[in-house]
């Protein structure tokens, strides 16, 4: 549930205007789904959640082979 708050807390906009005084961008594309990706992948609180998941997981299933047996 953390991972998932947190990706949308993510996609939420920041708008930070880093052009000051300048024009607008011409010819400019935007990757939606790319720029998500990378914002996901540099975030350390999404990252240290999904490694506490799968810490966990590889834990239960190491507990539930251990007492299947």
């Amino acid at each position: 549930m953390q991972i998932k708050l947190r990706k949308d807390e993510l996609k939420l906009p920041v708008s930070i205007d880093e052009n000051i005084g300048g024009g607008k961008a011409e010819n400019k594309r935007s990757y939606p789904i790319e720029n998500n990706m990378i914002i996901e992948e540099a975030d350390y609180t999404l990252q240290s959640f999904i490694r506490d998941k799968e810490f966990m997981d590889s834990f239960l299933k190491m507990l539930i082979g251990i007492t299947g047996n």
